[in-house]
Formats: structure tokens, sequence, C-alpha cells
């Protein structure tokens, strides 16, 4: 003869749990909600922005391991370079440029517009390669290509310094943004607010067994 069995659970919302248990929620929903392609893109347009003429993406590791890395690579415009050089011109930087060494570079990348090739450090297995930990690969040469064209058309007086100098601060600037976003990643995948899980929860109508579990 069958009969009927009722079992009773008790179930909580997320902020009934244990701090333990609350830390087990917050894991799961990073593991659900928290996606590298989504970080990718976030990233990729902030470079679509910043250098609006040039066609850059971004590679990264954010696990923690010996792999990490935040590396810029493509097309880069030496266009959107120096007018994002001169969008921080007054920084320390930038500020030890002189205005004869600007009215140079502005010249330059205007009769010379220049797209510069940046390798991919992820096609690398160590980064030392081509690659580096934070920015561009080692190895990138920005102005090669512009001095070479300024030699070929028997220009005088050709600042090579100045030249230098652009693509070194370049180069501190893409390891700048490049460390901005690797601390903007261990936050995007490693932590979350309390209230936006709490809400998650509630609009998936979620409840929780005593240790976090969501409740099927």
């Amino acid at each position: 003869m069958s009969k009927t069995v009722t079992r009773e659970f008790t179930v909580y919302s997320f902020s009934e749990l244990s701090e333990e248990a609350k830390e087990r929620v917050r894991q799961d929903y990073l593991e659900s909600n928290r996606w590298p392609e989504d970080f990718q893109e976030m990233m990729k347009s902030d470079l679509d922005t910043l250098f609006p003429n040039s066609d850059l993406k971004v590679s990264f590791d954010s696990s923690y391991s010996q792999d990490e890395h935040m590396n810029i690579y493509g097309d880069l415009s030496l266009t959107d370079t120096l007018n994002f050089l001169s969008d921080i011109l007054y920084t320390d930087e930038f500020s030890n440029f002189t205005e004869k060494e600007i009215r140079f570079l502005k010249w330059a990348v205007s009769e010379y517009p220049q797209t510069v090739k940046l390798r991919d450090g992820m096609q690398y297995s160590r980064p030392g390669v081509y690659g580096t930990k934070y920015g561009i690969a080692r190895g990138s040469d920005l102005i090669e290509d512009l001095e070479y064209d300024l030699e070929y058309d028997n220009i005088r007086d050709i600042r090579y310094n100045t030249l230098g100098k652009m693509e070194k601060v370049m180069k501190k600037v893409f390891k700048k943004i490049c460390m901005q976003w690797a601390l903007n990643a261990e936050e995007y995948f490693y932590s979350v607010d309390d209230s936006e899980v709490e809400e998650w929860a509630e609009d998936n109508d979620y409840y929780f067994t005593e240790n976090g579990e969501i409740f099927d």
C-alpha cells in the first residue's frame, strides 16, 4: 500500500545565513555571474575610447598564478598616442617635454601617420620572451617605422631623443593602465557586495540551506 510522505526543510534567505554560509553563496554568485568575456569587453570599450583610431585588444589572466598578466596588443595609431599624451600634457609623465619637442611630435605623426603592430604576449608561455606582466609586450618598438620614414625623406634635425621619450612615456602609460585593470579584475572576479547577492537571490526567488547551498 502506497502512502505520501511529506518532509519539511528549513530554508533561509541570504541575510539569515551564517558568515560561513554567506561566503559559499558569494563564491557561487561570482562563479555564475562573472565572465572573462564580459570583463574583456569592458576593457576593450575603454581602449576604443582612449585610442579611437587604433584597434587594440587585451589578453589577461587574473588567476593568482605565475601566468597572471594584463597585456595590450593589436594596432596602435601614433596619432592616438600623441592625442592621448596631449591630454596628460602637464602630468609627471609628460611634463618634461618642451614646447619645441611637442611641436616636432605633432608634425611628425601628422606628416607620417603610423600604425604600430603590438605583439600578443599571450602567445608566449613565459613572460620574458616577448611578454611582460603588465603593459605591452617586451620588445615592442613604437617609433622604428616613423624614424625610418623621416630618414628616408632626408628630414633634417630628426629629434631621436624626443621620439625615444615619447616611446618610453607610452610604455609607462600602458603599464599603468594594465596595472589598474589588474586591480579592477581582482575586484570584479573575487569580491561582491552583499546587497548585490541579496538582490540576485530575491530576483531569482532563491532560498538556501543552512550551509549556503541553493535549495532546489
